[in-house]
């Protein structure tokens, strides 16, 4: 199986409030990963590294109701949402 060869998480919104365009950014502010029109898409865009992770922890591991696993993934889906989630 190969690597993943996109810019490792987390993710994060720009600070600019009322821009159009919403820019996400990997480990530093110079690392832009991505512009998205509106907050919705960037949150999404921001929470890929995080979902891509549970997928494969899934796929390697599986999940049970009820688990830890469970939890982050209903904290990612949370935050791709745009909803603040408490650690």
């Amino acid at each position: 199986m190969s690597k993943a060869k996109f810019t490792p998480g987390p993710w994060r919104l720009s600070t600019l409030t009322g821009a159009r365009w919403k820019e996400v950014f990997g480990g530093t502010p110079e690392e832009d990963v991505a512009q998205a029109v509106g907050t919705a898409n960037a949150h999404l865009i921001a929470a890929a590294p995080e979902m891509y992770q549970l997928l494969e922890d899934v796929r390697d591991h599986g999940t049970y109701a009820g688990s830890t696993r469970e939890a982050d993934i209903n904290a990612a889906l949370a935050r791709a949402r745009g909803e603040e989630v408490k650690p």
